[in-house]
């Protein structure tokens, strides 16, 4: 919904000087996440990721954005990736200690990870050397809950804020949540559903 709103409000966004991003399939994430081990022995090809990843780099695969051109710093997938500072920010909305932890973890190999794909996309010959992390670093003001059915909810709310480039997410909160769901309803409805729909 959000790629719709950047491809159907492109001159909003230009008009507001917010970065050209776009918001990466998490098919792409999960994949990468396992390859994490070639990254201290790589395989014999000297190759690490799969094509259709490299693709989705150099804008040859949906959603057909090149990295550094079309998209020019962020990718939101519950972490804000900016591709000019090399940072990753994570957006985390509460939870258990060791959940947390965990979290932070795969974040910290996602941020070797990524430096080397924009590599190899690059038809560049994988060093561990050459792979220079990206910085982790928790956002500031992030909007906490108490119920865990509600963080999946209050990230999508985040991250649709921080793409818009509103900072008060003071309405981003427990009391609020029903209402968030409710309009959040409305939107997807409005976006996807036909047009010439008819309530039966």
């Amino acid at each position: 919904m959000l790629n719709c709103r950047r491809v159907e409000q492109a001159t909003w966004f230009q008009e507001k000087k917010i970065p050209k991003a776009w918001f990466l399939p998490v098919k792409l994430f999960e994949s990468i996440g396992y390859r994490y081990g070639y990254l201290k022995a790589p395989p014999k090809t000297k190759k690490i990721f799969a094509e259709w990843e490299k693709q989705i780099v150099k804008g040859e695969r949906d959603p057909m954005m090149k990295w550094g051109e079309d998209v020019e710093s962020r990718h939101w997938i519950g972490m804000e990736i900016n591709l000019k500072t090399r940072k990753i920010t994570y957006f985390h909305c509460g939870g258990p200690a060791k959940d947390i932890a965990f979290d932070i973890a795969k974040i910290q190999e996602l941020a070797e990870l990524i430096p080397a794909l924009l590599l190899e996309a690059q038809s560049k010959e994988f060093k561990r050397e050459n792979v220079i992390p990206f910085k982790v670093e928790k956002a500031e003001s992030v909007c906490k809950t108490k119920i865990p059915s509600n963080c999946g909810l209050f990230v999508i709310k985040m991250l649709e804020c921080t793409s818009l480039g509103v900072k008060n997410m003071a309405y981003i909160d427990d009391d609020y949540a029903l209402d968030l769901r409710s309009k959040l309803t409305c939107e997807i409805f409005d976006q996807f559903m036909d047009k010439d729909f008819k309530e039966k």
